[in-house]
Order: C-alpha cells, then structure tokens, then sequence
C-alpha cells in the first residue's frame, strides 16, 4: 500500500474543519477563529487540540512564528504599550532579535487576524494596532466581522 504524506492528510483534515464550518447544520461546532486558522494555514496557536499539533509541520504560519507574535504581543498589552502595526512589522523586519525568524507582513496579518476572531486583548489593543495612518490597507480587515462565506473550499 502507498503512503500518504502528511500534506495530504493535512489537506484532508482542512477541508473537512472548512466543510464543517460552511454546514449551517454544523457550523457552531467549529470557532471562528478556528476555522480562519485552518483556511488561512496558520497554526492554531490559542488551541488545544491534536487535530492541529499532530499536523503541526505543514502550517504556512508555523506554530513557532504565531507563538512569537502571540508572546510579544501580549508582553506589550500586559505592560500596556500597545503599539502599531507598523511597529511591529519594523521590529521583525529590523531588529536584530526577530528578523532571523521571517515574520513579514502576511505572518503578522493572519496571526492578528487569528487573535482578534479568538477574542484575545483588549479594545485599546486593537485600536492602537490600527492606529489611523499606522498599518497597510490590507490590515483593516483584521477586525472585521468573521463571515463564514469568506470561505471558500475551491
């Protein structure tokens, strides 16, 4: 018998978190947030479950990269110096600490994007995060209303 590699089950376990997600019959059973992670490929972090940790290597976002970004962020919000999007993009992309890591703009979006359907940090989280003229266009739709028909599986 051949193999099956752990993209395949990966792929398989997605669309069947997604499928669930999009049945209306379903859906509650599957977070937000949990499902965002899944489509978006980012390691569910905020999560404890082994349907995502044995398949923990063939996330785009890996668990490490969310694991840093969630820490950092939190040390911030627990020190309460919330800062900006573009702050934390430029300490990843410069500081000597982070930009061996590879967090880029995409890592940082879905991640926050991640954070923000899980309910973590607050109100002056978020809007310091968004500060008007501190993040990239595509950063506004980090705290958007989740839509379950944002999903697509094709």
């Amino acid at each position: 018998m051949e193999n099956i590699s752990t993209k395949a089950i990966f792929n398989l376990q997605r669309f069947s978190i997604l499928q669930t997600k999009l049945n209306p019959a379903t859906s509650d059973l599957i977070s937000d947030s949990y499902a965002y992670a899944w489509y978006h490929c980012v390691y569910p972090y905020l999560h404890d479950s082994d349907i995502h940790f044995t398949l923990k290597d063939n996330f785009d976002v890996n668990e490490d990269k969310v694991k840093i970004i969630a820490e950092l962020a939190d040390q911030n919000w627990l020190d309460k110096k919330n800062i900006t999007f573009y702050k934390y993009e430029n300490m990843f992309n410069y500081d000597e600490k982070y930009k061996s890591i590879g967090i880029g703009r995409v890592e940082l979006l879905v991640s926050f994007r991640y954070f923000y359907l899980q309910g973590i940090f607050d109100e002056d989280f978020w809007k310091k995060l968004l500060e008007a003229g501190e993040y990239p266009i595509e950063a506004s739709s980090i705290t958007k209303e989740f839509n379950p028909t944002d999903l697509y599986l094709i």
